[in-house]
């Protein structure tokens, strides 16, 4: 049997590197979100409204301070990634989105959006 040697270091623009990876799925996650967020805004709002009778407006101010909320609060993200890991944070992340996702069970809930946006 003839063993190969592995080497110590693999160059950054191989693409045997595991940094691109990581980069990969950084970008199907980074996607997914913007297309789910931020394009699917029109749908959202049109449903918002059809279901609870909100206006436009108050769906849009409920939106643009999410954004806001969450522009002040990615300052701290390395932090949060550097103290508990990347793989728990994705972990953690993915299982709130994925609870957020879930089907209500009681739609018949009449609240503010701002609120419910938090």
């Amino acid at each position: 049997m003839k063993l190969t040697p592995v080497p110590l270091f693999v160059d950054e623009i191989s693409i045997r590197h595991s940094g691109w990876r990581v980069v990969a799925v950084c970008f199907v996650m980074a996607a997914f979100a913007w297309a789910l967020g931020f394009y699917g805004q029109a749908v959202y709002l049109a449903e918002l409204q059809k279901l609870h009778g909100w206006p436009a407006s108050t769906i849009t101010v409920a939106t643009t301070f999410f954004y806001l909320l969450s522009a002040a609060l990615v300052v701290f993200v390395g932090d949060v990634i550097r103290a508990l890991g990347p793989r728990p944070c994705l972990a953690i992340a993915s299982s709130a989105s994925a609870w957020h996702s879930r089907p209500s069970s009681a739609p018949s809930v009449r609240c503010s959006p701002v609120p419910c946006m938090i």
